[in-house]
């Protein structure tokens, strides 16, 4: 599986994040299933050399310019929610909570396609 980060920036009140540019539909749940739909933007994130505060999709669709995404801390990126605040990661319940379950799941989901490579 190859991967390239599309943009990882230095925030002015410390950490790092991390963006996923998207000219489509992109939807934060799409981190967090069983089998995650979307799973690049968590496993940047478990790759990073620093400190990761926030994780987004930057929307990029004419008219609909948002970014999407989950941080550890309020106000940190313009739109960005706290898990707390966003409905479906809230279930994981804090910030470190939901960076070990998407952990979790970025194992699994390596760990299948490396198995279905070698049945290829």
């Amino acid at each position: 599986m190859n991967a390239r980060l599309d943009r990882m920036d230095r925030l002015a009140s410390g950490g790092h994040f991390i963006l996923d540019y998207k000219s489509g539909p992109c939807k934060v749940a799409a981190w967090l299933g069983a089998r995650p739909d979307e799973p690049q933007v968590p496993m940047y994130a478990l790759g990073a050399a620093g400190d990761v505060a926030a994780v987004a999709f930057a929307q990029v669709k004419t008219g609909e310019m948002a970014f999407k995404g989950l941080a550890r801390a309020p106000d940190l990126v313009p739109g960005v929610k706290t898990v707390d605040k966003d409905r479906v990661a809230k279930v994981h319940g804090t910030w470190d909570k939901v960076g070990r379950a998407v952990a979790c799941r970025a194992r699994h989901a390596r760990a299948a396609a490396s198995r279905q490579a070698m049945r290829a």
